[in-house]
């Protein structure tokens, strides 16, 4: 996974080479489902909760609703 420099994910512990396996409680497979499960958050204003897989282990990040 790609993070860009300076964004809420990089600034809230999402790390380049993480691979998302939730957003939200929702498993994700692919990138359009990734940004499909952000939309949804940002409509309702809500914070997000991703589940990475990072290395062997997982772990959860979490980034504040936007605004």
């Amino acid at each position: 996974t790609e993070v860009d420099a300076g964004s809420p994910a990089l600034r809230n512990g999402l790390r380049e080479g993480d691979v998302i396996l939730e957003v939200n409680r929702a498993r994700v497979e692919s990138k359009s489902q990734v940004e499909r499960e952000l939309s949804r958050a940002q409509e309702g204003g809500k914070p997000v909760v991703f589940l990475v897989q990072r290395g062997t282990t997982t772990t959860f990040v979490s980034l504040p609703a936007a605004g």
